[in-house]
């Protein structure tokens, strides 16, 4: 069970969302109590695809994604 959720959008991010995610993986080390999700909202670059990809594997289930097909603005 997680104790803590933290949510971080995203908006063509995709040049940028490996590291993001590196160092996120890094500030969690022994932390198995917080899930991470991943928000990506209607980007029209290949966020979408880097995300899928960098969060590939059984070590990742901490991470969530969720893709919103149009973007909506932050906020909503």
């Amino acid at each position: 069970m997680y104790v803590l959720s933290v949510i971080f959008p995203c908006y063509n991010e995709s040049s940028n969302i490996v590291g993001i995610i590196s160092s996120i993986k890094s500030a969690l080390q022994g932390r198995n109590d917080v899930e991470i999700i991943l928000v990506d909202n209607g980007s029209t670059d290949s966020t979408p695809k880097v995300l899928e990809q960098a969060l590939q594997g059984e070590h990742n289930k901490q991470f969530k994604t969720l893709r919103i097909k149009k973007n909506i603005g932050y906020g909503h």
